[in-house]
């Protein structure tokens, strides 16, 4: 019998399980999320999970915008725990950065985002023991903070299943068939999904999967610093 799918989601971090729950949630069919390794294993598990909503680009904004307001009653929309604690987001401005600091405040508040444009005295008041050597200005978000990304991946991944999507732990996708007319198999190590919809979550491994269906996808594993003090 032929292994059929609606949509088959390729990844299981916290996009591609929030992918699934909202696909099921909308009653997309059948869904299928498939992870090689386990939910949240790969890059959401290591990744500091900082939420927050200062982008330049208003899609975006939008996006994280609508992500902090399900944190905010995220047990009853999703259930589980997504580990979420509001602190505020403050963003360092130099010199030449002040301008476009004020646009991306200007565009927030435009959209309903609780964000202001702060002096250096202010700064201050929001941080004490940073040093504003260098620092002109700043943007501070009240309503950010930061969450768990592998309880967030987990808790989508069950409310996915809950509304119906399967989720299958282990198989390796190895590449995406296409024809004339679009998608129209998820190809794994352990056999062929036919689908029409793909939704490739996948990390830095995205742009391996959509490269032969000339899909130029710019992304590549970068390592991060991150300071935690307290």
């Amino acid at each position: 019998m032929a292994d059929v799918a609606d949509a088959v989601v390729i990844g299981g971090g916290v996009n591609g399980a929030s992918t699934a729950w909202h696909l099921a949630k909308r009653r997309a069919g059948r869904v299928v999320l498939v992870e090689k390794s386990g939910i949240g294993s790969g890059a959401t598990s290591w990744s500091s999970g900082i939420v927050r909503l200062h982008y330049s680009l208003e899609t975006l904004a939008r996006m994280a915008w609508y992500g902090r307001q399900m944190f905010e009653t995220w047990g009853d929309s999703v259930g589980g725990d997504s580990g979420f604690h509001r602190t505020g987001f403050l963003v360092l401005l130099g010199e030449g950065e002040v301008e476009g600091g004020r646009a991306v405040v200007a565009m927030q508040r435009r959209i309903g985002i609780s964000a202001r444009f702060i002096d250096v005295e202010e700064i201050a008041e929001v941080e004490p023991h940073l040093d504003p050597s260098g620092v002109a200005a700043g943007t501070y978000e009240p309503e950010s903070g930061f969450a768990d990304g592998l309880s967030t991946a987990t808790a989508f991944a069950d409310a996915a299943r809950r509304e119906g999507a399967e989720i299958r732990i282990g198989p390796v996708v190895t590449g995406i068939a296409s024809g004339g007319e679009g998608v129209t198999r998820v190809l794994t190590d352990r056999g062929a999904i036919e689908t029409r919809t793909a939704v490739v979550a996948a990390g830095y491994r995205s742009a391996g999967l959509l490269g032969p269906l000339g899909v130029d996808l710019p992304i590549r594993p970068i390592r991060h610093a991150i300071a935690i003090v307290g």
